[in-house]
């Protein structure tokens, strides 16, 4: 079989590009081999070296991380602000929905958005609310100030260093440069909804969560792909959390030391493999990805350590698919009592 395969074919490289094989349970050289030959050449499937990929693969990898022990506790809120969500009333309707749902609470408050933006932003508000209000301006620069939307089929000259999705991509790493004094952070988007006590049912949970870096909700939605059934575990898709709405460890040095080592990475994926990937789906992805092919079985400790700090909760509910913007909230209030629901 060996022969017949291409020189430069390698079998962890050849999963690397179609992570789609190793959900199926393909995770081995025989079979990756045998699927190359069989489906893989005629479907035109990527077998090619990722030299940047690898290069960040490996940093990863031999991480320094410490496997210590964190006492998780919520001290912020963070609103990720855009100047498309002023205009287009999600802001005006968010911030109605969290005066009529929140009763003052010990929690700073914390907006991260544009310069140009930040007059438009009522600060008395959220005074009423929360201990104090802090306003982030991060001027993404402007080769990275894109969104890339999948309806339009636009496609780039160049791919941007985060890629596609590279101002939420650059805006979402960098945001930690500022949010390192909180110990635990809530972010949130404006297309959120808020459930009876919220703060505190979060305060609680996260206190007593047992230790996470990243903590949120799955994908609830209604929305289903074909490509799911058969397979030993649902795509990334639906099982990555959702990162605009979620908790994040930002406090912990060790998860900040992955954080920078999964930025580092994302920079050469979007490069070499998929310029599309978005950074919350992006981190599932490598996880899965790089404990599956590349944990040496030494470093099996660390790549489980890592893996437990990635936690769902049933708190936070991700309803911010397309095909669920008909349900009602009255229904979802029926089935889940929520802290946070995120839809559309």
């Amino acid at each position: 079989m060996t022969q017949e395969l291409p020189n430069n074919f390698e079998w962890k490289q050849y999963l690397f590009h179609n992570y789609d094989l190793v959900s199926a349970g393909i995770n081995n050289q025989e079979d990756a081999e045998k699927h190359y030959l069989q489906y893989g050449k005629d479907e035109e499937r990527d077998y090619r070296a990722t030299p940047l990929c690898a290069m960040a693969i490996d940093k990863l990898v031999d991480s320094d991380i410490e496997l210590t022990k964190f006492n998780n506790s919520l001290e912020a809120v963070v609103l990720l602000l855009t100047g498309k969500e002023i205009e287009n009333g999600l802001y005006s309707r968010f911030c109605t929905e969290l005066e009529t749902h929140t009763d003052p609470v010990d929690l700073d408050f914390v907006i991260i958005t544009k310069q140009n933006l930040k007059q438009a932003i009522d600060v008395e508000l959220f005074q009423k609310l929360f201990n104090s209000v802090t306003i982030i301006c991060i001027d993404i620069p402007k080769e990275y100030d894109i969104y890339y939307n999948k309806d339009s089929g636009k496609e780039y000259a160049t791919i941007p260093d985060y890629g596609y999705y590279s101002g939420p991509n650059y805006t979402f790493y960098k945001s930690f440069d500022w949010l390192q004094k909180y110990n635990t952070c809530l972010f949130l988007e404006c297309d959120c909804y808020f459930g009876n006590d919220w703060a505190n049912k979060l305060k609680g949970f996260v206190r007593y969560s047992g230790d996470f870096w990243i903590c949120g909700s799955i994908y609830d939605g209604t929305e289903q792909n074909i490509k799911d059934v058969g397979n030993k575990r649902l795509t990334v898709m639906n099982t990555h959390i959702n990162g605009g709405t979620a908790l994040y460890a930002t406090g912990n040095k060790e998860f900040i030391k992955f954080l920078r080592l999964s930025e580092n990475y994302l920079k050469s994926y979007v490069q070499e493999v998929n310029p599309k990937a978005a950074y919350d789906y992006f981190i599932k992805e490598s996880l899965d990805c790089l404990f599956t092919l590349f944990i040496d079985p030494n470093n099996i400790k660390v790549a489980k350590f890592i893996n437990r700090k990635y936690l769902v909760n049933n708190l936070i509910l991700n309803h911010s698919d397309n095909a669920s913007n008909d349900i009602e909230i009255s229904d979802i209030n029926k089935i889940y009592d929520y802290a946070i629901l995120h839809k559309k």
